[in-house]
């Protein structure tokens, strides 16, 4: 009976780590450290992309490469854009926005939207925008680009990821010895 309760347990354990496991590595994916490359909910094909402040910090990529980075960002369209600071970044169904900080610590607000202009070599338009101007800014899933935040959720994860390790162990223990 003892044996039956402490595989019931390990079972639990191992169930709800993984579950929990699986929740905050999809919120790392908006940082660009999450473990399982399955995740993709932004639209335009854009993904989050981590590195840390000496390597570039912060940046969105889509598919041909980096968007808009710390440092000097040229694009395709003729417009130029010294970013400071990845502040945060948001999104809906068809846009993605990111709120920056120039060089002059002048706060920017960057609107990706899909291009219709066949000579360009990217499908994505980018303009910057009036944050007050921004439409329906409530509609927007925001992002905070915090090194501090995802920091302690990557610990969170990696804890989960132990229990889950661990029980996981446990559990093939308690049905070997059970055998």
């Amino acid at each position: 009976m003892k044996k039956n309760i402490s595989i019931a347990i390990a079972t639990l354990s191992l169930v709800v780590s993984f579950i929990c496991f699986l929740k905050v590595d999809k919120e790392l994916y908006y940082y660009g450290i999450n473990y399982l490359k399955v995740y993709n909910d932004l639209p335009l094909n854009i993904n989050p992309v981590f590195l840390h402040e000496f390597e570039g910090g912060f940046y969105l990529a889509d598919e041909y490469g980096s968007i808009i980075t710390n440092g000097n960002n040229d694009w395709a369209n003729g417009m130029n854009l010294k970013v400071k600071k990845f502040v945060k970044y948001g999104f809906n169904k068809s846009n993605v926005v990111a709120e920056v900080y120039d060089l002059k610590g002048i706060k920017r607000f960057v609107l990706f939207s899909e291009s219709n202009n066949a000579r360009l070599k990217t499908r994505l338009q980018l303009s910057i925008v009036d944050g007050s101007n921004l439409r329906n800014s409530n509609s927007y899933k925001w992002i905070m680009v915090d090194e501090e935040l995802f920091r302690v959720k990557d610990v969170l994860r990696n804890g989960f990821l132990i229990v889950f390790l661990v029980s996981l162990s446990a559990l093939i223990y308690l049905l070997l010895k059970k055998i």
